[in-house]
């Protein structure tokens, strides 16, 4: 019902956010050791 579609955009959010987060850290390493 709605619990689940309100868990899984929840769950949606964190996955996405922690995608770019990652990107993000990524990026930092490249800038480092570059």
């Amino acid at each position: 019902g709605q619990a689940v579609k309100a868990g899984l955009g929840l769950f949606e959010g964190i996955g996405k956010g922690a995608m770019d987060t990652f990107d993000g850290v990524k990026g930092q390493i490249k800038r480092v050791t570059g």
